[in-house]
């Protein structure tokens, strides 16, 4: 079920979830990366708990997201990775 406002795409590989904001015209990922991490909980499951999430901004920079998960609901610390290359992001998050 979409509950979200915003425009992006999802993969999981491995451990990590990489979300990437199209930049189509709606709301930011950024501003709306809570309704987006519970959108995919709903494929994933509890198994997104155990998952590393990253996201691209609509600058194409990478930035990690700190999820504090409740049954219903997200909280999200960003954290910063300050990288535009995608193999670079993964292992800055790796470390």
């Amino acid at each position: 079920m979409r509950i979200g406002k915003s425009d992006y795409t999802w993969k999981l590989k491995d451990d990590v979830i990489s979300l990437i904001d199209l930049n189509l015209g709606n709301k930011s990922l950024t501003n709306d990366i809570e309704n987006a991490l519970l959108e995919i909980r709903q494929v994933l499951g509890n198994k997104i708990e155990n998952c590393k999430i990253i996201y691209r901004d609509s600058q194409e920079i990478w930035t990690g997201v700190n999820p504090k998960w409740s049954s219903v609901s997200v909280d999200v610390d960003f954290y910063n990775i300050g990288q535009k290359d995608y193999e670079q992001a993964i292992i800055k998050i790796k470390r």
